[in-house]
């Protein structure tokens, strides 16, 4: 019995994705069609959990493309775990500016002030980060704003 294929459209369909998603996904070597009928790509069973796999680490992951592909590819573990901390760090470092945002906007939220912007805790802050960046304005002058960038700026 032969295996069963299935249409770019309607695995594009199953995984509510784009079926532009799914070329892109074949350009990068993420995940490859099992084969042709006519003009449309086909995909096995194989490729689907390939791509199930895929879009787990990505979507769900949080992992680049790049490195779901690497994840995909690796043939041992150390590689694996090395990218999975590697974006769990990422992760991580991403909770934490979130967690900010969140404390500054709450704090805005209960401000017993009437205007937030004159609330000593706001203005401490706002202090505190034109303090750091006047000092490395003065200090390294033409310094790219990215790098430039400090924790000085997250007192919240």
């Amino acid at each position: 019995m032969p295996e069963e294929l299935f249409p770019i459209d309607e695995v594009a369909r199953a995984f509510a994705i784009r079926t532009s998603a799914l070329r892109y996904y074949e350009e990068i070597g993420l995940v490859a069609p099992s084969g042709r009928k006519g003009r449309v790509r086909h995909y096995d069973m194989d490729a689907l959990r390939r791509l199930a796999l895929a879009l787990l680490w990505h979507d769900d992951g949080g992992a680049p493309l790049d490195d779901t592909r690497k994840l995909l590819d690796s043939g041992g573990r150390a590689v694996r775990w090395a990218l999975i901390e590697e974006n769990i760090g990422r992760i991580d470092k991403k909770a934490a500016e979130l967690e900010r945002a969140r404390a500054v906007l709450a704090h805005m939220l209960e401000c017993p002030e009437e205007d937030f912007v004159r609330c000593p805790i706001t203005q401490h802050v706002i202090d505190q980060s034109l303090h750091g960046k006047l000092a490395r304005l003065r200090a390294k002058p033409g310094l790219d704003r990215l790098e430039a960038a400090g924790e000085g700026d997250k007192a919240l």
